[in-house]
């Protein structure tokens, strides 16, 4: 990010160099300014990559949330194909059941007919030797018609007990080939479910990395956020989504700085000018003073005249403010008078 380069010297008014610090300061308004710019315009196109990850990130998260819909589709169907199978699994068995029955039948149905035509035959042969006045031919066939009952009757119940055993194994073989469709079914969706479950734990690792990369967007934003705060100097609490706020706030500041350094140009020059009459009160000021000082020395001079001419003495003499000459007078009284070596004439008195 563009870096914000301080003002050389802020004016500071009521110093010698205020007016030069002035100028300074009006050159480099515009450079720093420009700076504001160039920070808030970063700010807005980190803003705007921000907001780019961000909608990356939601369309991995709705990519992984379609990702889990569709594989709880698969496993909804995988369930129906699995009840479908045992439905026709239970409908093959009917089948089964069905036939064993019909063959049961048909095979009870030919054993009675055929020990049926065994009674006839027999009693046929009965009625022959009967009629043949054959007692013992006939006791024998009717014994032999008896056997051969018993024979038919034997036949069919071993018959029966075959159908049934036969029946019984088809059902059993039947029902093992379902067994094992529904354990190959079973396995299947044991696979499916374990498929799910690596699923879902894969878009559970994919959502935990989602949330780190928006944690460290979330970081880098606020980073972001703390730097275009510091460098453009701007109210604490803003955020990059605030962009653009931001840089209508910093063009306002930019306003009141030119309004500002105006002042402060109103300010050098109003400080010019007392500056200039300051100038001219302080050379009325020693003009006053060097004539206080001329006023005062020709009152010394005419004291001192005054005093050396003064025949009748001076006790005590000053000069007021106002340059009057105020003094006490006593009388005078001559001790001596001589004459010194330079021929001045010395009176004491």
């Amino acid at each position: 990010m563009a870096n914000f380069t301080p003002f050389t010297k802020i004016p500071v008014a009521g110093t010698p160099e205020f007016e030069a610090d002035v100028g300074t300061f009006l050159q480099e308004v515009p450079e720093r300014f420009a700076q504001i710019k160039d920070i808030a315009d970063e700010v807005v196109a980190k803003a705007a990559i921000v907001d780019v990850s961000g909608s990356a990130t939601l369309a991995a998260t709705a990519a992984s949330q379609a990702s889990r819909s569709a594989t709880r589709s698969a496993a909804s169907e995988a369930n129906a194909k699995l009840a479908a199978e045992s439905a026709a699994a239970d409908a093959a068995t009917s089948r089964l059941r069905a036939q064993d029955a019909d063959l049961s039948a048909g095979q009870s149905a030919e054993n009675a007919i055929a020990a049926a035509e065994h009674r006839e035959a027999a009693e046929a042969a009965a009625a022959l030797a009967d009629s043949a006045g054959n007692a013992t031919a006939a006791q024998q066939a009717r014994l032999g018609a008896e056997a051969a009952r018993d024979r038919a009757v034997q036949a069919e119940l071993a018959a029966q007990q075959d159908a049934d055993a036969t029946a019984d194994d088809r059902v059993q073989t039947g029902l093992d080939r379902v067994q094992t469709g529904l354990d190959r079914v079973q396995t299947g969706a044991d696979r499916v479910q374990t498929g799910l479950d690596a699923a879902a734990t894969d878009a559970d690792r994919a959502q935990t990395g989602l949330d780190r990369v928006q944690t460290g967007l979330d970081r880098a934003q606020t980073s972001a956020d703390r730097q275009a705060t510091y460098e453009l100097k701007l109210a604490a609490g803003t955020s990059a989504s605030d962009a653009a706020a931001q840089k209508a706030l910093a063009t306002q500041q930019a306003v009141i700085a030119t309004a500002q350094a105006t002042a402060a140009s109103g300010y050098a020059a109003q400080a010019s000018t007392h500056a200039g009459t300051a100038n001219a009160q302080a050379a009325t000021a020693t003009t006053q003073a060097n004539s206080a000082a001329s006023a005062a020395a020709a009152a010394n001079a005419a004291l001192l005249a005054f005093g050396n001419v003064l025949a009748n003495g001076i006790g005590i003499f000053s000069v007021n403010a106002n340059g009057e000459l105020i003094g006490s007078y006593n009388e005078p009284t001559v001790t001596s008078m001589t004459v010194n070596a330079s021929g001045e004439l010395v009176v004491t008195y």
